[in-house]
């Protein structure tokens, strides 16, 4: 039986340069933000890793991302994902991105939207889920479930984790997550 899937969409404000803001938007996405020292911005205790990055960690096994063409209204975003019933209002700074107020007409003269894929968000998406996927295989049973708990938290977190892993596992591991 295939995962039960819903669909999320938000209007990102992209008044002004739609295209520079809907990349902006993109990168932090992927990415999330850092500050000057590399370091993840936090808003409160919680770093602003990206949407990636929180639907990888929820587990979210499956998403898809699309959007139309960044426009002065407003830019259509949509992702399908496996159901989880988590409100993305609680990625750090994610809101910042959405258009509040009233949904702008985004459909041609026939009424369609067309919806483009996100590529570099899917391939980041995928790779980031190959990645925990391949984790959770290398680790024993009894450190699994830490593990995914560290995984939601920061980046501290997880690196304390890490360390208490045998030495050849910790090299494994900070390699296919990037710590």
């Amino acid at each position: 039986m295939a995962n039960p899937m819903e669909g999320l969409s938000y209007v990102i404000n992209t008044s002004g340069d739609p295209q520079a803001q809907f990349d902006a938007f993109v990168s932090f996405c992927a990415s999330g933000t850092r500050n000057q020292t590399g370091e993840f911005e936090r808003v409160g205790s919680m770093e602003v890793r990206g949407v990636v990055d929180w639907l990888v960690n929820l587990p979210v096994s499956e998403a898809n991302f699309f959007a139309t063409q960044p426009s002065e209204d407003g830019t259509l975003f949509v992702v399908t994902v496996s159901q989880n019933n988590v409100p993305w209002i609680s990625i750090p700074r994610f809101t910042s991105f959405v258009k509040k107020g009233s949904f702008p007409n985004l459909g041609d003269q026939d009424g369609q939207i067309k919806l483009q894929s996100v590529s570099r968000l899917d391939d980041e998406f995928a790779r980031r889920f190959a990645a925990r996927r391949r984790v959770f295989e290398l680790l024993p049973p009894a450190a699994q479930a830490n593990f995914a708990r560290a995984l939601a938290g920061t980046t501290d977190q997880q690196r304390s984790v890490v360390l208490t892993l045998d030495a050849q596992l910790q090299m494994q591991v900070n390699a296919l997550l990037g710590l």
